[in-house]
């Protein structure tokens, strides 16, 4: 029991020295913390942003192509459904770098 009073008296006096060197430590050195990308993330996100441009503008043809098949067959609804969805992906693709841009900064 008195090693039990002795130890939790301690390990108490110490907690209180170690607030108290704290907030004097955190009182004395200003921190300042500035993130930064590891190295070369850059380019891998380029690259990425990239791929989704191709792809994008793979989708927009393969709709129109899709679409123009249909009109061909008599499909005209389905045709023209695909039609004006190239036509708004291509217009989505246009701006693709400025939206993008715009949801980065």
């Amino acid at each position: 029991m008195f090693y039990k009073g002795v130890l939790y008296s301690r390990a108490r006096d110490l907690k209180k020295l170690r607030q108290k060197l704290g907030g004097l430590l955190l009182a004395e050195v200003p921190i300042t913390v500035t993130p930064s990308p590891p190295p070369d993330v850059g380019q891998a996100v380029s690259t990425i942003l990239s791929w989704l441009m191709w792809c994008g503008w793979i989708a927009v043809a393969a709709a129109f192509i899709i679409g123009a098949i249909n009109f061909a067959r008599g499909d005209s609804e389905k045709g023209r459904k695909y039609v004006v969805g190239a036509i708004i992906g291509a217009i989505v693709m246009a701006f693709y770098t400025a939206i993008i841009t715009g949801l980065i900064r």
